[in-house]
């Protein structure tokens, strides 16, 4: 893992410039965590056999769909409000606020729709 993040952070630091290459140092972190899962689950498999890596290759897929779902919906409810007031910070704090909002009331209703198990042990875990 760490060696996939630093290698994909000397990359974005050499080829982009600006506010770019902290989306990318975001990017290179996700990566990294995604390699070392996939490494792990392989290695592991090695070791113990079969580990059911189907199902959670299943929620992956249900839960990134979502997420570019509530991540675009989240994006759109930004760049509507951004713009409508006047003071820079309050400004920010209010396009915050909106995508956060708008973000997380989507990711939850996508993640119910497409069915991922963890929303239902969620749901139950806050009730008690």
């Amino acid at each position: 893992m760490i060696l996939a993040n630093v290698n994909l952070i000397v990359l974005a630091t050499a080829t982009m410039r600006g506010e770019s290459v902290i989306l990318a140092l975001r990017v290179a972190g996700s990566v990294s965590y995604t390699s070392g899962a996939v490494l792990g689950h392989i290695l592991l498999r090695k070791r113990y056999g079969l580990l059911g890596f189907h199902q959670v290759g299943e929620t992956f897929g249900r839960i990134a769909a979502a997420a570019a779902l509530a991540g675009g919906c989240a994006l759109a409810a930004v760049l509507v409000v951004q713009g409508r007031v006047e003071e820079p910070r309050v400004a920010a704090a209010v396009a915050l606020s909106a995508g956060l909002t708008v973000g997380t009331a989507i990711l939850l209703t996508a993640c119910k729709v497409v069915g991922v198990p963890e929303i239902r042990h969620a749901r139950t875990l806050l009730r008690l």
